[in-house]
Protein backbone atom coordinates (compact mmCIF):
# COMPACT_ATOMS: atom_id res chain seq x y z
CA UNK A 1 0.00 0.00 0.00
CA UNK A 2 2.80 2.42 0.37
CA UNK A 3 4.45 1.47 -2.13
CA UNK A 4 1.59 2.16 -4.44
CA UNK A 5 1.03 5.32 -2.68
CA UNK A 6 4.43 6.74 -3.09
CA UNK A 7 4.08 5.67 -7.35
CA UNK A 8 0.77 7.90 -7.49
CA UNK A 9 2.76 10.98 -5.71
CA UNK A 10 5.50 10.18 -7.61
CA UNK A 11 3.12 10.43 -10.72
CA UNK A 12 1.10 13.35 -9.70
CA UNK A 13 4.49 15.18 -9.46
CA UNK A 14 5.69 14.23 -12.78
CA UNK A 15 2.27 15.25 -14.30
CA UNK A 16 2.19 18.58 -12.61
CA UNK A 17 5.65 19.62 -13.87
CA UNK A 18 4.72 18.74 -17.29
CA UNK A 19 1.47 20.67 -17.25
CA UNK A 20 3.15 23.81 -15.84
CA UNK A 21 5.82 23.35 -18.51
CA UNK A 22 4.13 22.33 -21.42
CA UNK A 23 0.05 23.35 -20.14
CA UNK A 24 -0.18 26.55 -21.27
CA UNK A 25 1.58 26.14 -24.92
CA UNK A 26 -0.64 23.37 -25.37
CA UNK A 27 -3.88 25.15 -24.50
CA UNK A 28 -3.18 28.35 -26.38
CA UNK A 29 -2.41 26.13 -29.41
CA UNK A 30 -5.90 24.22 -28.47
CA UNK A 31 -7.88 27.56 -28.03
CA UNK A 32 -6.10 28.76 -31.47
CA UNK A 33 -7.23 25.66 -33.28
CA UNK A 34 -10.69 25.73 -32.12
CA UNK A 35 -10.89 29.45 -32.93
CA UNK A 36 -10.33 29.19 -36.09
CA UNK A 37 -12.36 26.26 -36.63
CA UNK A 38 -15.29 28.33 -35.60
CA UNK A 39 -14.38 31.12 -37.89
CA UNK A 40 -13.99 28.89 -40.76
CA UNK A 41 -17.43 27.23 -39.76
CA UNK A 42 -19.35 30.22 -39.06
CA UNK A 43 -23.14 30.45 -40.96
CA UNK A 44 -22.30 34.35 -41.97
CA UNK A 45 -19.90 33.17 -44.40
CA UNK A 46 -22.63 31.32 -46.27
CA UNK A 47 -24.86 34.32 -46.23
CA UNK A 48 -24.80 36.38 -48.93
CA UNK A 49 -24.04 40.38 -49.19
CA UNK A 50 -26.24 42.43 -47.41
CA UNK A 51 -28.80 43.00 -44.89
CA UNK A 52 -29.28 39.76 -42.18
CA UNK A 53 -31.24 39.83 -39.06
CA UNK A 54 -30.79 36.88 -36.71
CA UNK A 55 -33.09 36.07 -33.76
CA UNK A 56 -30.89 35.06 -30.90
CA UNK A 57 -32.91 35.34 -27.66
CA UNK A 58 -36.94 36.28 -27.27
CA UNK A 59 -37.55 35.71 -23.75
CA UNK A 60 -39.21 37.80 -21.03
CA UNK A 61 -38.40 38.90 -17.77
CA UNK A 62 -39.46 36.10 -16.06
CA UNK A 63 -37.23 32.98 -16.09
CA UNK A 64 -37.76 30.18 -18.85
CA UNK A 65 -34.90 27.73 -19.32
CA UNK A 66 -36.13 26.84 -22.93
CA UNK A 67 -35.55 30.92 -23.96
CA UNK A 68 -32.79 33.07 -24.09
CA UNK A 69 -33.01 36.78 -23.27
CA UNK A 70 -34.46 39.24 -25.75
CA UNK A 71 -31.52 39.42 -28.84
CA UNK A 72 -31.13 40.49 -32.19
CA UNK A 73 -27.97 39.93 -34.68
CA UNK A 74 -27.83 42.62 -37.79
CA UNK A 75 -25.54 41.65 -39.98
CA UNK A 76 -24.60 44.26 -42.35
CA UNK A 77 -21.91 43.70 -45.13
CA UNK A 78 -19.18 41.67 -42.89
CA UNK A 79 -20.23 44.00 -39.98
CA UNK A 80 -21.48 41.98 -37.09
CA UNK A 81 -23.74 44.05 -34.04
CA UNK A 82 -26.13 42.90 -31.47
CA UNK A 83 -29.37 44.26 -30.35
CA UNK A 84 -29.62 44.21 -26.32
CA UNK A 85 -28.39 40.77 -24.93
CA UNK A 86 -30.56 38.92 -22.52
CA UNK A 87 -29.35 36.11 -20.36
CA UNK A 88 -28.43 33.14 -22.11
CA UNK A 89 -28.62 34.72 -25.60
CA UNK A 90 -24.58 34.97 -26.00
CA UNK A 91 -24.99 30.88 -25.77
CA UNK A 92 -27.16 30.60 -28.34
CA UNK A 93 -24.55 32.25 -30.68
CA UNK A 94 -22.66 29.10 -30.95
CA UNK A 95 -25.50 26.56 -32.17
CA UNK A 96 -26.86 29.44 -34.66
CA UNK A 97 -23.02 28.99 -35.95
CA UNK A 98 -21.88 32.39 -35.07
CA UNK A 99 -18.51 32.97 -33.57
CA UNK A 100 -19.16 35.35 -30.61
CA UNK A 101 -15.73 36.70 -31.55
CA UNK A 102 -17.11 38.33 -34.78
CA UNK A 103 -19.22 40.91 -32.97
CA UNK A 104 -18.36 44.21 -33.58
CA UNK A 105 -20.95 46.56 -31.38
CA UNK A 106 -24.10 46.04 -29.54
CA UNK A 107 -26.59 47.90 -28.84
CA UNK A 108 -28.95 48.67 -25.90
CA UNK A 109 -32.62 49.95 -26.61
CA UNK A 110 -33.26 50.55 -22.98
CA UNK A 111 -31.64 49.33 -19.26
CA UNK A 112 -33.93 46.57 -17.88
CA UNK A 113 -32.52 43.97 -16.46
CA UNK A 114 -33.36 41.78 -19.19
CA UNK A 115 -32.42 43.84 -21.76
CA UNK A 116 -28.73 44.19 -20.59
CA UNK A 117 -28.42 40.63 -18.00
CA UNK A 118 -26.59 38.84 -20.62
CA UNK A 119 -23.44 41.72 -21.03
CA UNK A 120 -20.97 40.24 -19.24
CA UNK A 121 -21.29 36.71 -20.67
CA UNK A 122 -20.98 38.55 -24.18
CA UNK A 123 -18.17 40.09 -23.38
CA UNK A 124 -16.60 37.33 -21.76
CA UNK A 125 -17.39 35.17 -24.27
CA UNK A 126 -16.52 37.48 -27.22
CA UNK A 127 -12.80 37.57 -25.53
CA UNK A 128 -12.63 34.41 -25.53
CA UNK A 129 -13.91 33.64 -28.88
CA UNK A 130 -10.20 35.69 -29.23
CA UNK A 131 -11.34 37.26 -32.90
CA UNK A 132 -10.98 40.82 -31.26
CA UNK A 133 -8.07 42.72 -29.40
CA UNK A 134 -10.43 45.71 -28.46
CA UNK A 135 -12.84 45.90 -25.99
CA UNK A 136 -16.69 45.76 -27.20
CA UNK A 137 -18.27 49.18 -28.09
CA UNK A 138 -21.43 49.65 -26.84
CA UNK A 139 -24.33 51.71 -27.51
CA UNK A 140 -27.41 53.24 -26.15
CA UNK A 141 -28.99 55.73 -24.56
CA UNK A 142 -28.08 58.16 -22.10
CA UNK A 143 -26.32 56.18 -18.79
CA UNK A 144 -25.09 53.24 -21.09
CA UNK A 145 -21.16 54.52 -19.70
CA UNK A 146 -22.63 53.82 -16.39
CA UNK A 147 -23.89 50.35 -17.12
CA UNK A 148 -21.13 49.64 -19.04
CA UNK A 149 -18.42 50.92 -15.96
CA UNK A 150 -20.50 48.47 -13.79
CA UNK A 151 -20.19 45.57 -15.60
CA UNK A 152 -16.55 45.84 -16.14
CA UNK A 153 -15.88 46.29 -12.74
CA UNK A 154 -17.88 43.39 -12.39
CA UNK A 155 -15.87 41.35 -14.72
CA UNK A 156 -12.55 42.86 -13.39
Amino acid sequence: MKRFFLFLVVALIITAGSLAMFGERFLTKAMMAQVQANIRGSVLNELPDGLHLLLCGAGAPLPDPTRAGPCIMVLAGSDLFVVDIGSGAARNFGPMGVPTGRVDGLFLTHFHSDHIDGIGELMTTRWAGGAKKSPLNIYGPPGVGEVVAGFNQAYA
